[in-house]
């Protein structure tokens, strides 16, 4: 199968990213945040100007997350994506979606977004991530944009430390009926830097292509995170 993941303002050769036009569902009650790639809205062609690229392994750039407290690195393959409201996200190179070719999706898409109280039946980031990733492939990899996810493997479903603090993650990889298949994998972790019991999310995808940025880069992102001081 061809992957793709559709950005919202340029969607990943399957991943449509950062979606912020219909207020319905996920986007509502993540407070606008938007989508990762792949999402069920439509994007817009082309993606913004002006974000940052990202820097060898040796020497990763930064990208800084205020709202959250936590730093990403910027590796090589990605760009940091301009006008995302209470948080960051980054994209990987542009690419026709897969059942809408005039429409730019992106190879990958990393997205940070604060949890909001009422979207999540879990206070856990053990049940936030199990309970997100479902959401979180049907946005990167929406029907509209890949003709719906037809199968999904779990990879990973792991407690991980990241910015000092006890998270959890799941990785799927998705198949796609049309376009890339793609990896999915939702972040959950208590915010460093909050006192209240405050909880993040960091949804990421990346398509099955040799043109998209390595799996292995989801793990390098995860390990790099960094708290804020």
């Amino acid at each position: 199968m061809v992957a793709g993941v559709v950005l919202v303002a340029a969607v990943a050769g399957g991943v449509l990213l950062f979606q912020d036009d219909d207020g319905k569902g996920r986007k509502a009650k993540r407070n606008s945040a938007g989508k990762l790639p792949g999402g069920n809205g439509g994007g817009t062609a082309g993606i913004p100007p002006g974000g940052r690229s990202g820097g060898g392994p040796d020497d990763p750039a930064v990208v800084e997350d205020r709202v959250n407290h936590i730093s990403l690195p910027l590796l090589t393959g990605w760009t940091e994506y301009q006008g995302v409201k209470d948080g960051v996200g980054l994209q990987g190179a542009p690419t026709p979606c897969a059942k809408k070719p005039g429409k730019t999706c992106a190879r990958g898409g990393i997205r940070t977004l604060t949890v909001l109280p009422d979207y999540y039946k879990a206070t856990t980031a053990e049940g936030i991530a199990k309970e997100d990733i479902p959401t979180n492939a049907d946005d990167a990899y929406s029907k509209e944009n890949y003709g719906g996810i037809v199968s999904h493997k779990e990879l990973k479903s792991e407690a991980v430390t990241v910015a000092g603090r006890q998270g959890y993650r799941v990785l799927w990889q998705v198949d796609n009926a049309a376009g890339d298949d793609g990896y999915v994998q939702s972040l959950a972790l208590p915010d460093p830097r909050s006192a209240a019991k405050k909880m993040i999310v960091i949804s990421m995808a990346i398509d099955k292509n040799p043109a998209a940025p390595p799996l292995s880069h989801m793990d390098t992102i995860t390990q790099g995170i960094k708290a804020l001081n």
